[in-house]
Order: C-alpha cells, then structure tokens, then sequence
C-alpha cells in the first residue's frame, strides 16, 4: 500500500462506490479499529437502517444477549 486513505478521500471513494438509497446496503468489515468503527457510525447515520444485521463468529453466540440489551452502550 502506497499511503493510507484519510477522512475526506474515504468519504468520497465511499460515497462513489456505494448506494445508499437502495433497499439494503453491505459494509463488509474484517478489520475492527476506531477508524473502521468512524466509518461504520457514518454510515449509519446517513443510510439509518430499520434493522443492522452482525455476523460474527459461532462461538459467540453466548454475548447476543450483551449486544441487543438496552443498556449497552451505543455511539449517539
């Protein structure tokens, strides 16, 4: 990789490669840091999906529980 891609250039390869008016929209996702958790929050409030679908790994299913309770946390 030559250099790494910073706020504004994101947001525009974003905006370029992705609609966000249609029906359902993916954001693939492997690496998890504050920076992809940034683009990820964006992308929420610009699209403001009825529902978010997490796939993560079978082992675990043990903190769906954690992840759906109202008193965790959320980045509003």
């Amino acid at each position: 990789m030559e250099s790494v891609l910073r706020g504004e250039e994101i947001s525009r390869l974003t905006d370029a490669a992705c609609n966000l008016e249609g029906y359902c929209f993916y954001f693939p996702l492997r690496h998890h840091s504050p920076a992809c958790a940034l683009h990820v929050k964006r992308v929420i409030e610009r699209y403001r999906p009825d529902c978010i679908l997490i796939e993560g790994p079978q082992n675990a299913d043990e903190l769906i529980a954690d992840m759906v309770d109202p008193g965790t946390e959320s980045f509003h």
